[in-house]
């Protein structure tokens, strides 16, 4: 069923103001309630709120001294990538250009217009963030965030743009698949959190003027332990050695029994709608029928 979002949240989702203060607090040995799911969803899409109008700042910077775009927004998707000439004779590779430096202005134009029209902006992409300096903190932390990866098809700056019911099955499948998960090992998806709430924590501690006290920011970190705690205490104590000595059938082996205890596991699987699964992929089910006695 659709998620009833209050409307308070609605409203401070719709004005584009950061959402109203949270009274429920994040006890790590608890469930979470659904108004702390839609309080840190509006948290997130406060941010990434903010860092596209950062960013939107920075091309209107861009534009007005005149200089190239390529470095500025380059940490953008490759098929949303914003890319102009400079000085009106030059392309993004820097050799000089003339017909196709019209063609490149004009998809410039259209690009640059589809990214004005967007409230929140998806950052996930394969870039390295520290190369854009020029950068504010905030669209670096969004960065960061974006690529944060459920292990069920989704990541959260995907899941963010579509809004509060998006926002609700991301957390939910994390929690619930992310170690029932035969796409990696059961440690996967908690080393991922810990080491993007190290990186999140790590820019907080290098730019504490722009994002410490920020209230968004902090629920949002509050959110990140929990998950961290959660999985911790669902796998329990897994070395990644032991782990990495485990061969395919023993992995399998080990998730299944863990998860079908209770609602069973995932597949992931890279097939589309009508192709075959991969090699690994075929593997995997192999072994999860063998176990079951098929």
């Amino acid at each position: 069923a659709p998620l009833s979002v209050p409307r308070s949240y609605s409203l401070t989702d719709y004005m584009g103001v950061p959402p109203p203060r949270c009274s429920d607090v994040i006890f790590r040995n608890s469930s979470l309630s659904i108004n702390m799911i839609i309080h840190f969803s509006a948290c997130i899409r406060d941010v990434g709120r903010r860092a596209t109008a950062s960013m939107k700042s920075n091309l209107v910077s861009c534009i007005s001294t005149n200089r190239s775009l390529d470095y500025e927004m380059s940490s953008l998707n490759s098929d949303n990538g914003i890319s102009c000439m400079e000085n009106g004779n030059m392309n993004s590779n820097g050799s000089e250009s003339s017909d196709s430096g019209l063609e490149d202005e004009s998809a410039y134009l259209r690009k640059k217009e589809e990214f004005n029209r967007k409230d929140i902006y998806d950052m996930e992409s394969t870039y390295s963030v520290e190369n854009y300096d020029s950068f504010s903190p905030l669209v670096k932390l969004w960065k960061i965030l974006c690529k944060i990866d459920n292990f069920c098809g989704r990541k959260l700056g995907s899941a963010s743009v579509k809004g509060f019911d998006e926002m609700r099955a991301w957390v939910c499948c994390l929690l619930t698949w992310s170690h029932r998960n035969l796409g990696g090992s059961r440690l996967e998806a908690m080393n991922h959190l810990e080491s993007a709430l190290f990186a999140l924590r790590t820019m907080i501690h290098d730019f504490p003027i722009d994002l410490a006290s920020d209230a968004s920011i902090d629920y949002i970190i509050g959110f990140f332990d929990y998950f961290v705690d959660r999985l911790r205490r669902e796998i329990g104590e897994v070395s990644t050695d032991d782990m990495a000595s485990k061969t395919e059938m023993e992995e399998v082996e080990e998730v299944a029994i863990a998860a079908t205890k209770d609602i069973g596991i995932l597949l992931p699987v890279s097939c589309g709608h009508n192709a075959t699964f991969s090699h690994s992929e075929k593997r995997k089910l192999q072994c999860f029928l063998a176990r079951e006695g098929w």
